[in-house]
């Protein structure tokens, strides 16, 4: 009987040394270090310390040279000291040099923060801090855009109610938007209300952008709890940001609110949550009684609240008069002393959920057409100072598009034939 054959040749395997992995994740560890720290460098000189993207380009550039220049002279050392020398020195180097970098920087905001003081610690978003870089970045171009036509006049609105009474500075913004309860009465709706007030500011000279998202990116939304709006402060181009994460009642107070801001000549960030609650600086105190005063004239209240009236019914009516939401209405009635002071929270509370449960209650649409939207996502203004001024080649297209935060230039000449620029 034969033998069977032993094959004593060792079979074949895939199975690796630890060596092998451990130096692989090093590897890997090592180059998401090398490349996160270009990225973090890049973000560093732009957000931070305010280099344009050429000057940013030229630091990373020299730091890439650097980097290619090195190795013959390294190499030959390292021949000199041996490998095994060589590779330790190299990774103890690399393990000191990131081991002493300093922690990130926390990113402040570029404007003064008016939400400061609540009661609960406020954190900047990411996405706050976006749409704010992206239109000053707009407020800039426009402002370059206005001095090449020759030096802009400074607009006489800006800064002027700085000394004004709440009740001056109202009365001042309500005759230059003129947005009297005569010009109210021949607006149909909330819709035409607010459309109006952004067309009459930017007939001013100002810049109005409304938007619920980082520029169109539908998946990073902004936060209502976290801010309302806020204010960009110039001399020849004031640009005012609404959240338009909130009712149509809501944007058009927010809108009032970031105007007093411009009449009052500053820049600053909006607090969140309910208007006319909560407020603890002297600034959103103050343009929150002179958008509250626009919006609901106190003479005009006094004369036309019909106290034997059923509550509900009498602010729905009032919020079609003076077109803006039942809340501010409420809070003045309370300031007029016309509703008692007791039991107002008990009112506020009910109006509040009354309001949540019609907002709810609301059939959910889409998101709206697309190009309709983009006038208030950028400016109506802006767009078309964006549009002309790429057509006869003093805009380079990519900025134009980096402005517009759209990726493609079929939609930039869709969005400028839907504005009539063709």
């Amino acid at each position: 009987m034969a033998e069977a054959k032993v094959d004593d040749k060792p079979k074949q395997t895939w199975k690796f040394p630890r060596e092998f992995w451990l130096a692989n994740v090093m590897e890997l560890l090592e180059r998401a270090a090398y490349y996160g720290f270009f990225i973090v460098l890049t973000l560093y000189l732009t957000r931070l310390v305010g280099f344009s993207d050429k000057e940013t380009g030229f630091v990373g550039g020299i730091f890439f040279a650097g980097l290619y220049f090195l190795p013959p002279f390294v190499g030959a050392v390292a021949d000199r000291i041996g490998f095994k020398k060589g590779l330790m020195i190299a990774f103890g180097l690399l393990t000191i040099g990131y081991f002493f970098l300093p922690a990130p920087p926390v990113e402040e905001l570029p404007i003064p923060d008016f939400r400061v003081g609540r009661g609960k610690s406020v954190e900047t978003s990411p996405e706050l801090l976006e749409t704010i870089y992206l239109n000053q970045r707009r407020q800039a171009w426009y402002e370059d855009y206005l001095a090449d036509f020759g030096e802009p006049e400074p607009l006489g609105f800006v800064g002027s109610a700085s000394a004004m009474t709440i009740a001056e500075a109202a009365q001042a913004i309500t005759d230059a938007l003129d947005y009297s309860l005569a010009a109210r009465a021949k607006l149909h709706g909330v819709d035409e209300a607010r459309a109006y007030l952004i067309s009459a500011f930017e007939e001013l000279g100002g810049l109005a952008v409304l938007n619920s998202m980082v520029g169109n990116n539908t998946h990073r939304m902004l936060d209502l709890e976290e801010f309302r709006g806020f204010t960009l402060h110039s001399q020849t181009a004031p640009l005012v940001f609404v959240n338009s994460n909130d009712t149509k009642n809501g944007q058009i107070f927010s809108l009032l609110h970031e105007f007093a801001h411009v009449w009052r000549g500053e820049s600053g960030v909006s607090q969140g949550g309910d208007p006319l609650q909560d407020r603890n600086t002297d600034h959103e105190r103050w343009c929150d009684a002179v958008a509250a005063e626009i919006a609901v004239p106190t003479k005009d209240l006094k004369r036309s609240f019909d106290a034997g009236e059923n509550l509900t019914v009498e602010l729905d009516r009032l919020a079609s008069r003076y077109r803006c939401s039942t809340l501010v209405i409420l809070l003045k009635l309370k300031e007029t002393k016309l509703v008692a002071n007791e039991g107002f929270a008990v009112l506020y509370e009910k109006e509040l959920e009354r309001l949540q449960e019609i907002v709810a209650n609301l059939p959910r649409g889409g998101g709206g057409d697309f190009y309709n939207n983009q006038p208030y996502r950028i400016s109506r203004r802006l767009s078309h100072a964006i549009i002309r001024d790429t057509r006869v080649g003093r805009t380079p297209m990519t900025e134009a598009l980096r402005l517009f935060a759209f990726k493609r230039i079929d939609t930039f000449d869709k969005y400028a034939n839907h504005l009539g620029e063709g």
